[in-house]
C-alpha cells in the first residue's frame, strides 16, 4: 500500500504532507474556520502515518509474544487481531 509519507500536519483544517509546496492530502471541516470537533478530527487524520507505523511495530511485537505465555501459539491474541484489523482498514483491505 502506498500513501503520502509522513509526517502530516493539520494546517487550519488542511492536512498537509511533507515538502516545500503545500501538499494537501485532505481537508477537514471549513478551512481556517475549524470547530473544536473539526480540529480534533483533523489532528487525528494528520497523525495517521505515525499511528500506522506504531501499529505495525506493535503488531510485530505482539506476534512475537503470541504463545509465549501459553502453548497455544497458533491462536493470535486479541491484541494481535485488533492490530491486524486496524492495519487492514488503513490499507483498504
Amino acid at each position: 500500500m502506498a500513501h503520502t509519507p509522513g509526517p502530516w500536519k493539520n494546517n487550519g483544517g488542511q492536512i498537509e504532507g511533507p515538502g516545500g509546496f503545500p501538499n494537501v492530502i485532505a481537508t477537514v471541516g471549513k478551512v481556517n474556520q475549524q470547530t473544536p470537533l473539526d480540529t480534533d478530527n483533523a489532528n487525528l487524520v494528520a497523525s495517521a502515518p505515525a499511528l500506522l507505523a506504531a501499529c505495525r511495530r506493535a503488531l510485530e511485537t505482539s506476534r512475537n509474544l503470541d504463545g509465549y505465555f501459553t502453548p497455544l501459539e497458533a491462536i493470535p491474541s486479541p491484541l494481535t487481531q485488533q492490530l491486524e484489523a486496524a492495519i487492514d482498514a488503513a490499507e483498504g483491505k
